[in-house]
């Protein structure tokens, strides 16, 4: 990579990093491109010739500004997939936390009633495209560990699908729980982790219906 695109990359990620923090104290509503671009740089502000170099519009940005926050949110989830020393049930418990933290936070950009249509617009591209598709294939490898240790019940539907399967399941699952609550924005942490986890646990034969 060439320093000039190095230095392309940085300065467009400020301004990601400068709108999510406005975004999270105001929420995208609140937030104009003029604030955006006038905490720029450090607070001395750009001008708007150089926003609309990295960006095409407000809401380009606040596609980027979420992309980042998952992305956050995805590797948090996968080091927990890969991390060794801890028990599936710990596994599956640190996860659960880890989405119900992701969903807290997205909800922060839409704060206000007016914004839900937003928030439910954008909820299927981040929660199935951007974070659940980026965490499946370390939740199959996880997957497929647990049950050769036997840490995870074999069960029909496991033999049948395979880990690969379980972690496609568990994914559409997941996305179609949060999918089909009634308002979005005024679910808990807690109650999606409850939620999710509920069906996880019955999916993975962790429990009994």
């Amino acid at each position: 990579m060439t320093a000039r695109k190095k230095d392309n990359l940085r300065k467009r990620q400020e301004f990601i990093d400068t709108a999510t923090e406005l975004f999270g104290q105001y929420g995208v509503d609140g937030t104009s491109l003029r604030d955006v671009i006038k905490a720029s740089n450090g607070g001395k502000g750009v001008s708007p010739s150089v926003f609309y170099y990295y960006f095409d519009s407000k809401d380009d940005l606040i596609n980027a500004c979420m992309d980042s926050y998952i992305g956050s949110y995805a590797r948090s989830i996968i080091a927990v997939f890969d991390d060794d020393g801890q028990s599936t049930q710990d596994m599956i418990d640190n996860v659960l936390v880890c989405v119900g933290q992701a969903w807290e936070d997205l909800k922060e950009f839409f704060p206000s009633a007016n914004e839900r249509e937003d928030w439910v617009s954008r909820f299927d591209r981040l929660f199935v495209d951007a974070l659940l598709s980026s965490i499946t294939p370390s939740m199959t490898q996880a997957l497929a560990k647990a049950l050769d240790q036997g840490d995870l019940p074999v069960t029909q539907l496991s033999r049948q699908v395979g880990p690969g399967g379980l972690a496609a399941l568990l994914c559409t699952g997941t996305s179609t729980i949060c999918r089909q609550l009634r308002d979005p924005v005024s679910q808990s942490a807690q109650q999606v982790e409850m939620l999710v986890g509920t069906f996880v646990r019955q999916l993975l034969g962790l429990v009994q219906d």
